[in-house]
């Protein structure tokens, strides 16, 4: 870079700073001009073999002029519409609110849900996949992304499978006898706890309910213990219950204070353990964990020079995790998407005979996406106690709360059906994303155990998930 004139490194910086990774921006001089490239680096599994494509983004002159390349009339307004939003401004046309304005009822179009779709199901798709896959030029999918991460706020992170790390998820459900804490003191005692990862206020049969990562029952058993006895909460009077909660349909990102938990993980060469166990890690990888759970869309050339890492450590690294299956995928979180509120539904099995018989029923609801496109359900649990399903649920509409309880108590037999209001945060999020569900638990189960047939390609199941429940049910018969 120090052969290149200043005024070109410098508009090279320039662009670098406005393009967040992926992927690289790089300039080559061909004939004595300065272009400039997107350099963008896969990995392919199956063969072990980098691949590397490039993508021209236009020319610098020798006064630092950037000259973008030549854009059809769509590709310069959408990208126009992104710069100029990007740079706080206003976008107005006819007929249409300002761009940018966060609706309070957001519905995306097809090709918006299918963009939405493939970042859900992989947060490092490039943009030449997703363009090839909604048949929009890779400028125009540039500028739809941009503009989805500014309105709804997306995060990109990992989807990681706790079971391969040696950790499972309970449930922990308090309400407190008279007095009750303050937010305050709650989210003192709650949020230097890195095994809770999930912490909110509810409004009804319970007043606190806790998301923990626990290595077993007994050890669930004994943290508990200590920090009820610990923490300020020892001052006040509570019923506690805590369940295993076998998360079946989403899940709930990590904190980064969990990494701190996460690094009695990381294997140590010893005569008791002469070899990695399988939920064992080296350190390079509770690393590359740690950073893409911050922000998956990180360069993994920037995380070989943060740690010092050789050239090409961080990606090799992270196909490794990929292929032992500790993260399932790189997803996205819409932590700006506009609801009213969260809310937790309890399903309590009250009748095992009578539940087995309308199961399907219940394993439709949680894969029907919503009106406006989205995943219907932000997290779908097991719960041993009560015996039931524990599902969180973002509300849309005034009476949308009203109308998912009443739905599944009319579509699912033997269960009784309550509801919590989440009220605030504590610590933690759930995860709002447009999840694929042909490769969701409860799909797998409809095909496999139940024969349901109609489900081989998308288009098929989103004609089903359309159809009526009448018509439903009749499927099932």
């Amino acid at each position: 870079m120090n052969k290149l004139p200043k005024k070109v490194y410098e508009a090279l910086e320039k662009l670098r700073r406005e393009s967040p990774p992926p992927p690289y921006i790089v300039v080559r001089r061909i004939q004595g001009r300065y272009y400039a490239y997107k350099d963008i680096v896969s990995f392919d599994a199956e063969k072990k073999r980098r691949h590397n494509t490039s993508e021209y983004l236009g020319k610098i002159t020798e006064e630092g002029a950037f000259i973008k390349r030549a854009l059809s009339k769509d590709d310069e307004l959408d990208n126009a519409e992104a710069v100029i939003l990007s740079r706080g401004g206003k976008v107005f046309f006819p007929g249409k609110t300002e761009a940018g304005e966060q609706k309070e009822a957001f519905t995306p179009d097809e090709i918006t849900s299918k963009i939405l779709t493939i970042l859900s199901m992989n947060g490092r798709a490039g943009l030449p996949f997703i363009s090839e896959r909604t048949h929009l030029s890779i400028s125009a999918v540039d500028s739809r992304v941009r503009k989805l991460e500014k309105n709804l706020g997306i995060r990109y992170t990992i989807e990681p499978d706790m079971i391969k790390l040696g950790y499972l998820s309970y449930v922990v459900f308090v309400k407190f006898r008279k007095e009750k804490p303050t937010e305050r003191i709650l989210r003192d005692a709650i949020t230097k706890e890195p095994k809770i990862q999930l912490a909110v206020l509810t409004k009804g049969e319970y007043d606190l309910v806790l998301y923990v990562l626990e290595r077993g029952n007994d050890e669930l058993t004994f943290y508990m213990a200590e920090f009820g006895n610990t923490s300020a909460l020892r001052m006040y009077r509570a019923e506690w219950y805590a369940s295993p909660n076998r998360l079946t349909y989403n899940f709930i990102p990590l904190r980064d204070e969990f990494f701190e938990e996460l690094k009695s993980n990381v294997w140590v060469r010893s005569k008791e353990t002469p070899r990695p166990l399988s939920w064992n890690l080296l350190e390079r990888e509770l690393i590359v964990l740690r950073e893409l759970n911050k922000n998956a869309s990180v360069g993994f050339g920037e995380i070989d020079l943060k740690y010092g890492f050789h050239a090409g450590t961080s990606a090799y690294t992270y196909h490794k995790l990929i292929e032992r299956g500790v993260i399932k995928r790189v997803t996205i979180n819409m932590e700006s998407l506009a609801i009213r509120y969260f809310a937790f539904i309890q399903i309590k099995i009250i009748s095992g005979a009578e539940f087995a018989k309308t199961r399907p029923a219940l394993l439709l609801d949680i894969i029907r996406y919503l009106p406006n496109g989205f995943s219907k359900y932000a997290l779908v649990g097991d719960i041993d106690m009560p015996r039931g399903v524990l599902l969180a649920a973002p509300v849309f509409k005034e009476s949308g709360l009203q109308e998912l309880t009443e739905a599944l108590a009319a579509k699912v037999g033997g269960i009784e059906v309550g509801a919590m209001v989440v009220t605030g945060f504590i610590t933690g999020t759930l995860c709002r994303r447009r999840f694929d569900n042909e490769y969701a638990l409860q799909y797998k189960t409809l095909r496999d155990r139940f024969k349901l047939q109609g489900f081989r390609n998308e288009r098929e199941f989103t004609v089903y998930q359309q159809q009526p429940v009448g018509a439903k049910s009749a499927a099932l018969e």
